[in-house]
């Protein structure tokens, strides 16, 4: 860190003092800079190579935190919703329009699109519901089949973490290090001034 006789004769090399090396206060300071400066480079790197891994972390995280398992519920829910539930085989009344555009609304909304993370807060944003179907319609069976898969992929969510909050908290600790980083670097030039007052 820089100390206060480290910005003092920052200070004062910025006021056009000349060197002149009789200055016996003044040769300690330097001397002790330069056993400094190279700690302080190290430490730089240090940083720079943990926001840079961070970045890297980051950045995965945020492409792709999806289970196997919910890929798998996914799958059995595109399969019943666009192959089985279909217009041409099994919508026959308005009230199955409903559930048939409803669901697919359901869909879009809670399966994130390829290399998108999920969000579980999803969920709040959902149309609601049309009214039940009698249990003797012949969509009952599939629509609240598909209604199942749909609470399993939910509960299969909530285990995925918040997204949201998991990047926050990356987001935080990169400007962190980018903060340290900054002050390490300004004190280093200080460093450097001093030195290279020092030689000419």
């Amino acid at each position: 860190m820089a100390t206060l006789q480290h910005l003092a004769l920052g200070a004062y090399i910025d006021s056009g003092a000349r060197y002149d090396g009789n200055n016996m206060v003044i040769e300690n300071v330097i001397f002790e800079i330069d056993q400094l400066k190279d700690q302080m480079i190290a430490e730089i790197d240090d940083l720079n190579e943990e926001y840079a891994f961070l970045q890297k972390i980051k950045n995965k995280e945020a492409t792709k935190n999806i289970s196997e398992k919910f890929d798998e519920l996914v799958l059995k829910i595109s399969s019943k919703l666009f192959d089985s539930f279909s217009y041409s085989d099994m919508i026959e009344t308005d009230e199955d329009v409903d559930w048939k555009e409803y669901l697919h609304s359901v869909y879009d909304c809670v399966v994130p699109e390829e290399k998108t993370p999920y969000n579980h807060r999803v969920w709040e944003i959902l149309p609601e519901q049309p009214k039940e179907l009698a249990h003797d319609s012949p969509c009952w069976a599939i629509v609240n089949d598909i209604k199942e898969s749909f609470e399993k992929l939910k509960a299969e969510g909530c285990t995925l973490g918040d997204t949201l909050e998991v990047q926050k908290s990356m987001g935080k600790e990169l400007v962190s290090l980018k903060n340290q980083i900054v002050a390490k670097n300004k004190i280093l030039d200080v460093y450097y001034r001093i030195l290279n007052w020092s030689m000419n």
